[in-house]
């Protein structure tokens, strides 16, 4: 595997990791203000949830990344149609 290869299976893994953290701990604000949606979260902590994505994200790819180095998995058969 690749850097780039890396690279993108860490973004995708990233960005599901990412928008599965969007929806934890939101709470709505009680006071509605004219032009915002009645759901738009109050305090979304978008850093903190990018930032736990971010770990999350390479732990699984580097868990990946030795799965495939090391041949703990055999995905010779999904490769050659058997």
């Amino acid at each position: 595997m690749n850097f780039i290869t890396f690279f993108f299976i860490f973004f995708l893994i990233w960005w599901m990791v990412f928008h599965m953290a969007l929806t934890v701990g939101i709470k709505t604000d009680d006071i509605i203000i004219p032009g915002n949606a009645s759901s738009a979260p109050d305090k979304p902590h978008l850093g903190i949830k990018a930032a736990i994505s971010t770990i999350i994200a390479l732990l699984l790819t580097i868990l990946l990344f030795v799965v495939v180095h090391y041949d703990l998995i055999d995905f010779s058969g999904i490769t050659s149609g058997k």
